[in-house]
């Protein structure tokens, strides 16, 4: 299942890959409501993303997790838009994740994105509204404060 195209420019293979999964032997194999979800996220929101950068080489980090993967993703919650296929991290070749953000933020009122994060400065959350829900358009960065994860409203400046 893993050659299966979802867009023009991403594949299954790309959001069902775990450094973590596979160090235990175990392999992704989505259902095909969350391959849908997927397939969703990267028509309705990579690809415009991708195009709106310019970017030749988008390159996702994570994208679904079973639950079990997700209890195991430090920081994860059992809210998480990862567990329906509905989210993914990504960085983007020739850009820093903040300065990716910021253009993404540009266009966010386009596109059914319900979280835009900076993830630590060093990669990008993105996160698809379900079918029939309004999407929050949140644009957070997350950080620690005494040692605790903390979501913060807007981005960072940029020095």
């Amino acid at each position: 299942m893993n050659g299966v195209r979802l867009s023009q420019n991403f594949w299954l293979h790309e959001y069902t890959r775990s450094e973590r999964a596979a160090r235990m032997g175990r392999i992704l194999e989505p259902d095909i409501d969350i391959v849908n979800e997927l397939r969703l996220l990267s028509t309705e929101v990579m690809e415009p993303v991708r195009t709106h950068l310019g970017a030749k080489v988008v390159s996702v980090l994570s994208g679904w997790r079973p639950l079990w993967l997700n209890d195991m993703t430090p920081g994860s919650s059992r809210k998480s838009d990862h567990l329906r296929g509905g989210a993914c991290d990504f960085n983007v070749a020739t850009y820093t994740p903040l300065q990716a953000c910021r253009a993404i933020a540009t266009i966010i009122h386009q596109l059914p994105i319900n979280q835009l994060i900076l993830e630590f400065g060093a990669w990008i959350h993105i996160s698809r509204a379900q079918n029939g829900e309004e999407p929050a358009r949140q644009v957070l960065h997350a950080h620690y404060v005494n040692g605790r994860l903390v979501y913060s409203a807007g981005l960072p400046s940029l020095n």
